[in-house]
């Protein structure tokens, strides 16, 4: 299945009105395709592994998932569920979907290829170390670090006046530390952005997934979208745990307000 088919079951996630908890016991990594990163943070230097996750959603298929908040830690457990940007900005949810409606295409085809090549499976093949994150120019490695350090760029750049980069503000990436091919990726795509090259596009699904008190993620496929009025009927069938142990963590509303 490629990456660009991701989230065969999309119609049995819930309306944008609602959010459901999604157990850990559902939630199975198929593959990680990160790469190491020398951050600036408050001025500080700060290395961390940024990419993308294939994810596996129990009944539903694969979604590719990226750390939604730079500056709180990870660790598994259930997520509450939510479709949509709406817990965004406004002006974080048209610089989200400009950058992924434009850059997730270009990082599908790379995992396509590297699917391609790999018999069908986006595991790490050591004959294939380039493709899949060193020398090539389609790694998809690299493609994923690259759309991961450029969302975290939109939420996590809260310095008062800062430009929409990697070299300003409270929140950058030393260029060309470890793949300096990779930081002009970011780079490029968060000029489109700002400068309104790149706008949305549409075609992509959003699922904010909120971890409580660790790192949430955002949760996309660039499956077909229902039309909105039939998205009442799909709700059923993902296996949702009751809309009673539903939570919203105070570190949601600090984190996003910005």
């Amino acid at each position: 299945m490629a990456v660009s088919l991701l989230l065969a079951g999309v119609a049995a996630m819930p309306s944008a009105a609602s959010a459901e908890i999604v157990q850990a016991a559902d939630i199975t990594l198929v593959q990680n395709a990160l790469q190491n990163n020398k951050y600036s943070v408050n001025g500080t230097a700060s290395f961390q592994f940024g990419g993308v996750n294939v994810i596996n959603v129990k009944n539903q298929g694969e979604l590719l998932s990226f750390c939604s908040q730079f500056f709180i830690g990870g660790a598994d457990g259930d997520v509450d569920i939510t479709p949509g940007l709406a817990l965004f900005t406004p002006l974080r949810q048209q610089q989200i979907a400009a950058l992924f409606s434009n850059a997730l295409p270009l990082f599908n085809l790379a995992a396509d290829n590297y699917r391609a090549l790999n018999g069908g499976s986006l595991a790490y093949n050591p004959a294939l170390d380039a493709e899949f994150n060193g020398s090539s120019a389609t790694n998809y490695a690299r493609y994923g670090a690259a759309l991961q350090n450029a969302f975290w760029e939109i939420t996590d750049e809260t310095a008062p006046g800062a430009s929409l980069d990697l070299a300003s503000g409270n929140f950058g990436v030393f260029s060309g530390r470890f793949d300096a091919e990779r930081d002009q990726l970011s780079s490029d795509w968060l000029a489109n952005v700002r400068d309104g090259t790149w706008t949305d596009n549409g075609g992509v699904n959003y699922f904010y997934a909120d971890s409580g008190s660790n790192q949430d993620h955002l949760w996309v496929s660039t499956a077909a979208v229902p039309e909105p009025a039939t998205w009442a009927m799909m709700i059923t069938g993902f296996g949702f745990i009751g809309s009673g142990m539903r939570r919203r963590s105070a570190k949601m509303a600090i984190a996003l307000a910005a």
